[in-house]
């Protein structure tokens, strides 16, 4: 060992080397990438290097894909991802990007995504599940974006929630609810309960049991209503029927608008047949074509182009004819009759009947008026005439 006044300039040691008798160090070499490691007694040794963490995400058995290490998950499409526990992607693309017990099978599935949620379930291409439990999508370009239970099985089918829902139907969709089903294509049910769209771009807003059967039907929502025909419309209420082309029931309850464009306002338990309409009221009929009930209860107006303004068990079975109230009356068949009153029954066509008439005001002589005006003259006790 050579050295100056303050620095040694090399150190050779042959045998042992100890340090301040604390140390011990081994006089062989170790291996490569050993390290020199104490035993917390002086006795230093070569012992192998610790060896790097182990990385999270690994890759799975398909080409180009990655998974979570150790959470039981499998990637064995191609170039598919897969996070979380207990997911399976085996579609090309595909991705689960988390929760557990989420699958995307089928060797021809392309481009699926799960983001989440449980037992979740994709078997067609380029659908999505954002989250939920138990949700399906099987039809190419579906979506459920959560909720439980629910299956998007048609073309372009989407589910936004809810539970139990399914979409059968190309285009079709159900924002939520429980227990809908939509197999109409570009259908749509907004939400409620067991309703259900059959036809073509038909439409349920919600409410519950509804049924749209037909191209165009709408039904806005209550309860077990039915719209069956073209372009059908019921706004909501209960067990109403619109059963003919262009029908509607604005609400009410049990009315049956069941002619071509026939309408009913609503009430209980009104019909309106062939371009006829009720008003409202209770147990009213149009069953003439173009007939009008204004209201009231248990009025028929069968006559076509009749009207009853309203009141209860009035009869207008004339063409053309009109009671405008009250109680009882009845046209007995005659065109063109008109009754004001009640308990009135038109014996000829082309008549009004009245029970009282009061008419004030009448000019005094017939001076000035034209034929069939009336008049009363002061100088025959007030009597009443007609201008010839």
């Amino acid at each position: 060992m050579s050295t100056d006044s303050k620095h040694y300039s090399d150190l050779t040691v042959y045998g042992i080397l100890g340090v301040n008798g604390n140390f011990t160090f081994p006089t062989t070499d170790g291996a490569g990438g050993q390290v020199l490691q104490t035993d917390g007694g002086g006795t230093v040794t070569w012992e192998d290097g610790a060896s790097g963490g182990t990385s999270i995400v690994i890759s799975g058995a398909g080409a180009g894909s990655t998974m979570r290490d150790n959470l039981y998950n499998t990637a064995s499409g191609r170039y598919s991802s897969v996070l979380g526990s207990g997911n399976t992607a085996t579609g090309t693309y595909s991705s689960v990007l988390g929760g557990c017990g989420n699958t995307i099978s089928g060797a021809s599935v392309e481009g699926a995504i799960i983001g989440g949620g449980f037992n979740n379930v994709s078997t067609s291409i380029v659908t999505f599940i954002g989250g939920g439990a138990s949700n399906n999508t099987c039809g190419t370009f579906s979506s459920v974006l959560g909720g439980s239970g629910n299956t998007a099985s048609g073309q372009y089918a989407t589910i936004g929630g809810g539970h139990n829902n399914g979409v059968s139907g190309s285009s079709a969709t159900i924002g939520g609810g429980h227990n809908n089903s939509v197999t109409g294509s570009s259908a749509t049910i907004g939400g409620g309960s067991n309703n259900s769209v059959t036809g073509t771009s038909t439409t349920i807003g919600g409410g519950s049991n509804n049924t749209a059967s037909c191209l165009w039907a709408t039904i806005g929502g209550g309860a077990s209503n039915t719209a069956s025909c073209l372009l059908a419309t019921i706004g909501g209420g209960s067990s109403n029927i619109a059963s003919s082309v262009m029908t509607t029931v604005g609400g009410g309850s049990s009315n049956i608008a069941s002619g071509q464009t026939a309408t009913i306002g609503g009430g209980v338990g009104n019909i309106a047949s062939y371009c006829a309409t009720v008003g409202g009221g209770s147990s009213n009929i149009a069953s003439g074509q173009n007939s009008f009930v204004g209201g009231g209860k248990g009025n028929t107006s069968s006559g076509n182009y009749a009207t009853i303004g309203g009141g209860s068990g009035n009869t207008a079975s004339g063409h053309y004819s009109t009671i405008l109230g009250g109680v009882s009356n009845n046209g007995s068949g005659f065109t063109c009759s008109m009754i004001v009153g009640s308990d009135i029954t038109a014996n000829r066509a082309c008549t009004t009947f009245v029970n009282q008439l009061s008419i004030t005001q009448l000019p005094n002589g017939s001076g000035g008026l034209p034929s069939g005006a009336l008049y009363y003259c002061s100088t025959s006790g007030n009597t009443v005439f007609f201008v010839p």
